[in-house]
């Protein structure tokens, strides 16, 4: 009865673990690669551009700390190395504080209440870590 099984749907369990065995192969490849070339915050009020931090050149264990004049007050930006945070706002509700370290060009942090926004930006190199 397992053989007839396997007789039948051969290339269907074929298939299947192909397809697995490439999805695991392209999340290994993700997940143990590095991205950290020429990165910079691009720190937004409204839309106008009023700070631009070179992230790649800050030490991999110090933190600067850059104010930033809002709408309705100050804040204060967070910077290491390839990565950035809102790290004290004026916002009453302190969304954008509570959003922690960004380091991806596909993440951004939005401090609504004093109009800036923090993109991060910059030319990825992508080597892979064994």
């Amino acid at each position: 009865m397992i053989i007839k099984f396997l007789k039948k749907h051969l290339w269907d369990l074929f298939l299947g673990a192909s397809l697995v065995a490439v999805t695991l192969g392209v999340l290994l490849y993700f997940s143990l690669s590095k991205k950290d070339a020429n990165l910079h915050a691009m720190v937004y009020h409204k839309d106008q551009l009023v700070l631009n931090i070179d992230l790649s050149s800050i030490g991999d264990e110090e933190i600067r700390y850059y104010p930033v004049e809002g709408k309705n007050g100050e804040l204060t930006i967070a910077a290491g190395h390839n990565k950035v945070a809102i790290k004290e706002s004026t916002c009453p509700t302190h969304y954008c504080v509570n959003q922690g370290f960004i380091s991806s060009s596909n993440q951004t942090l939005v401090c609504a209440h004093n109009e800036i926004s923090i993109v991060i930006d910059g030319e990825f190199s992508r080597e892979v870590i064994i």
